[in-house]
């Protein structure tokens, strides 16, 4: 296990993605709060931050598998769901999403209570041509002015705190802020710590 071998800290969880298609995990049902996980409960694991956004509360996963099957292609269901406000899939990441997606993302997660935030994506999409979302110069120049935007609205605006993860990991512990013990099926744990 993690614990084993030594890990304090785990940043596999994608809510609210689910890979099984892809021989992969399920994340769908985890939230985006912080977990003790391990045995003894000394692995924190912290969930990349994504969210189903939108007036779509309930069933907001099985909607969009349904929206993204294979066969409903041709109907581009993602994007008319989108453009309605129904329900969009978002990750707090400069890669494929915009700087408004991200901040919507965030305002929607604060609004159900969550306090940990993960800014994340690929240090390959730092160099061009190593990702899909930097193919060159110029969207090197784009990606990263979309990371500096979100980071001074975070701090700015929403008066967020950036931490690293062992750092969060010690103020867990401290008991300055929650953390859930084992997966979480709902949104609203970990309030009061903001962390990118």
């Amino acid at each position: 296990t993690l614990e084993e071998l030594g890990f304090e800290v785990d940043f596999s969880p994608a809510p609210p993605f689910d890979f099984r298609s892809d021989g992969g995990p399920d994340y769908s049902v985890f939230g985006p709060e912080p977990r003790w996980i391990g045995g003894r409960r000394m692995v924190l694991s912290i969930p990349v931050t994504g969210a189903y956004v939108g007036f779509v509360n309930q069933h907001a996963h099985a909607l969009y598998r349904m929206a993204t099957h294979k066969h409903l292609s041709w109907a581009r269901l993602p994007a008319i769901f989108s453009r309605v406000g129904a329900i969009d899939r978002l990750r707090l990441s400069p890669e494929g999403f915009s700087l408004v997606d991200m901040q919507r993302l965030t305002r929607a997660l604060l609004a159900r209570g969550a306090g940990v935030f993960t800014l994340s994506f690929h240090a390959p999409s730092l160099s061009p041509g190593c990702t899909p979302y930097v193919r060159d110069g110029n969207e090197r120049r784009q990606f990263l002015a979309r990371l500096r935007a979100y980071l001074e609205y975070f701090k700015d605006e929403l008066g967020g705190e950036s931490l690293s993860p062992l750092e969060l990991r010690h103020r867990l512990r401290e008991g300055r802020v929650e953390a859930q013990a084992g997966p979480a099926q709902h949104h609203g744990a970990g309030r009061g710590l903001a962390e990118l």
